[in-house]
Parts: C-alpha cells; sequence; structure tokens
C-alpha cells in the first residue's frame, strides 16, 4: 500500500482502497473461478493494516452499492471507496462504491494517483481544467447537464430540450502517451467523424402555429445503415442479432458495400418530371424514325443515374 492510502484513516467505516481482483474477470479467471454464487460484480481489495497479513484468496467480497440496473465495474488496479458494515468488523460485509475518478481525462482508467488527486493533504496534484483550450469543447458536458460517460469515447447527455447519444467525440484516453494526457488539448473535439443521435425540442422556423416544427432527431456518421429483420433475412452475410456485438465490424463492412443505397428524392423528382416533359413533347420526323432531340434531350438521356444514389446511406 502506497503513502496516499496510508494517509486514509484505518479507524473508519469508510476506507479507500485499489481493486485487486475482479469476480467472474473471464480473462484470468481460473476454471473453477465460476460458481452459483457468482455474478455478483463483486470485487476484493486489500484495507491497508487490516489486509496485510492475507492473501488474495482469503481477501472477502465487496458489494457493489450501485444497483444492479447501473452497470460500472471497477478494473484491476482503480481506487474505490469501501464501506464497512461494522467497524471493528474488516473481515465482516463489505461494499463499494467504484471506481473513484477525479477527473473526466480518467474515465477509461486511473491509476491510484490520478484517483486521489483531487483530495486534500495529497501531492498528487490534478490536471488542468479542460475549458482553457477551446478545442476541448463538446467533449465534457457542462454543469447543468445529466450525463451518461462510457470507458472510452460513447456517452449520453440529457440536456435542456436536447438529447444526445455520441461515439467518437473525443479521443479515447487509454491511445493517448502520458505527455498527451497531461496536454489540455488532449481531449480536442472530434470534427472529422463522430457518429451521434440528436433529439431536440425547440420551435424551428417559429414552430408548428406558424408553419414550423418543434421535434427534430438528427443522425451523424460516416455511413448510415437502416435494417429491418426481414431485410436483413435476405442477406445471408447480414447478421443482425449477434449475441455479443449484435452487428459485427464485419457485417458493417460487408453491408457498407452490398446495401440498397438510398435514393435523392428531389433529384429523383427533378429527372422523372424531366422525363415526362419529354416524353410528352417528343417529335419524330415520320412514323417509326427515332425522336427528335435537342441538346438539352441527349445531355438528359446520358445522365449517369448512378448519381440520383446515395452512397452512404444503405437500407434492407
Amino acid at each position: 500500500m502506497n503513502d496516499n492510502s496510508a494517509k486514509i484513516s484505518s479507524k473508519s467505516l469508510i476506507r479507500i482502497a485499489t481493486v485487486e481482483q475482479i469476480e467472474d474477470n473471464l480473462d484470468t479467471a481460473s476454471s473453477n473461478s465460476i460458481s452459483r454464487n457468482s455474478f455478483g460484480h463483486r470485487i476484493k481489495v486489500r484495507l491497508h493494516e487490516d489486509d496485510q497479513q492475507l492473501n488474495g484468496n482469503d481477501l472477502p467480497w465487496a458489494w457493489p452499492l450501485l444497483p444492479k440496473h447501473l452497470q460500472i465495474i471497477p478494473k484491476v488496479g482503480e481506487e474505490v471507496l469501501i464501506f464497512l458494515q461494522e467497524l471493528d468488523g474488516a473481515m465482516g460485509n463489505r461494499f463499494y462504491i467504484g471506481p473513484i475518478i477525479s477527473q473526466d481525462y480518467y474515465l477509461d482508467h486511473g491509476g491510484q494517483y490520478e484517483a486521489l488527486s483531487l483530495m486534500k493533504g495529497l501531492s498528487t496534484k490534478p490536471l488542468c481544467h479542460p475549458v482553457g483550450n477551446p478545442k476541448n469543447d463538446g467533449t465534457y458536458p457542462d454543469q447543468d447537464t445529466i450525463a451518461f460517460q462510457g470507458r472510452g469515447d460513447s456517452a449520453m447527455w440529457l440536456k435542456d430540450e436536447e438529447l444526445r447519444l455520441m461515439c467518437g467525440h473525443k479521443p479515447f484516453w487509454e491511445r493517448r502517451s502520458i505527455v498527451e494526457r497531461a496536454d489540455p488539448g488532449s481531449l480536442e473535439f472530434n470534427k472529422e467523424d463522430l457518429s451521434y443521435i440528436q433529439m431536440k425540442y425547440d420551435k424551428f422556423k417559429g414552430g408548428k402555429e406558424y408553419g414550423g416544427f418543434n421535434s427534430a432527431i438528427s443522425v451523424v456518421a460516416d455511413r448510415i445503415n437502416l435494417i429491418t429483420h426481414n431485410g436483413a433475412n435476405k442477406e445471408s452475410y447480414l447478421n443482425v442479432t449477434d449475441q455479443k456485438e449484435l452487428i459485427t465490424k464485419e457485417s458493417v463492412e460487408k453491408f457498407s458495400d452490398k446495401g440498397q443505397r438510398m435514393v435523392y428524392g428531389d433529384e429523383l423528382i427533378a429527372f422523372l418530371e424531366k422525363f415526362r416533359q419529354i416524353f410528352a413533347d417528343h417529335t419524330h420526323h415520320w412514323s417509326n424514325d427515332k425522336q427528335v432531340m435537342s441538346a438539352k434531350d441527349v445531355e438528359f438521356w446520358s445522365k449517369n443515374l448512378d448519381e440520383l444514389l446515395c452512397k452512404t446511406i444503405r437500407i434492407a
């Protein structure tokens, strides 16, 4: 246990400790670790003084205080708050809340020093506020926003008359170097290829009472796929019910090439209107002769119909 944890009182019902083991961690669990008493999202930590002489197998489990409707499981090496059922009962029931994340920089993973950087009396200092760099705007929620933020670069923000569901709006923290993490520009907003769904309720164009509208949903991404189950069943390569990923990366890549392309509706209508006009006005010199065509007619008949199709929105 390092100096930071040593400064937390060992006589308190609430402790700070480092996660050593996670229940049902299938990446590291032995074959006999999965039992009928597992699947509880429990963790094991080592409390200063109380647990120093115990090996890992003898450490008591700590139960999550958050209800199972919310799943936030800390990683090994992260800090958590441990609640003891009894002051002198360190080996009794333990409960935890965590991980402790001091700043949004460490949503993906923060070590002990980063987790405790905002606590009073500790030597580790927090990183500067991202507001210092305007390019960071949009990567972190403001104080009036209710936010659900994932480990990496996904989030759901509930704002006033607006909901945002985002993925890729900021750099994935784990892929940043230590130097980049210390730079307030390291959360720089992704303006190139983020994907999001934005729902807004407002008076657009004056609102409904003035011929406008009051609600809008916008979907933005490099590729947009609209798929029904019946449509997916017609494409043997497309699986939309994969039990791990729903739609796998491989299926997305294949569908981006093979899925039916959406039509640019206004351009299609303009094309059909022109076709109807040419069909109604066309003439022949003699019966069974070819149509007499103007230069504009020749241009129309040579149009590349592929231009009427959108390459970035596919349907099935």
